[in-house]
Parts: structure tokens; sequence; C-alpha cells
């Protein structure tokens, strides 16, 4: 049985709430428009969150958002865009790791979500 606000149903919550939008590029340009227009697309079809997928089928970036998935008691997330880095990225990954939680920095298809 799976109940209401156990990591099962949450995690199977945050798969119903996400929108997967293609995008060829990886960098987070100065003009965030395309990311804006994902976030919105995603935000009118009731999701909270577009993730973003390359022209290689990897997902790169969150719209508003890092990527993080919580798997056999480690912490993974995918590569930072070549831009500049999340700051609430890099405090999850420092306090994780402080936590004695390991970490895994590599690439992620959606199809893992």
């Amino acid at each position: 049985m799976v109940h209401a606000h156990s990591p099962e149903s949450m995690l199977r919550a945050a798969r119903a709430k996400c929108t997967v939008v293609e995008h060829g590029g990886l960098a987070k340009p100065a003009d965030r428009s395309w990311w804006d227009a994902a976030h919105a697309a995603a935000t009118l079809s009731g999701a909270h969150q577009a993730i973003l997928v390359g022209a290689d089928g990897f997902v790169f970036d969150g719209s508003t958002a890092a990527i993080w998935i919580a798997e056999n008691g480690s912490l993974f997330t995918v590569p930072a865009p070549p831009a500049i880095a999340s700051v609430s990225r890099a405090f999850v990954l420092d306090a994780a790791r402080a936590a004695g939680v390991v970490t895994h920095i590599e690439p992620v298809t959606w199809e893992r979500f």
C-alpha cells in the first residue's frame, strides 16, 4: 500500500507534474525566453516544472529548478549546463555530502524518471 505522503506517492506525483520539452542547446543563454516559454507551457498543462531534454535524449535542466533523482539512498543530478551552475544545486550537493549522502553527477535520460 502506498500512503499519500510516502516517498513513492510523492515521486508519482512529481512524474505526473512534469512536462518534457526538447531543446537542441545545453547552455543557459542570457536570453532565457526559451526556458520561460517552456515553463509557461508546463504550467498551462498543470505541471510544476518543464524538464528540458536535449536532442540526444538526455535531461539537461529544469525550466526553473535543478534536476535531482533520489535513488537507493543516493542523490543524482545531471551535469551543469556550461553557463553558470545553479547556486541551489551547489548548496544541495554540499549539504548532502556533509550529511553523508552519496551524490552522483551523471547524464540522465527522461526514462530514468
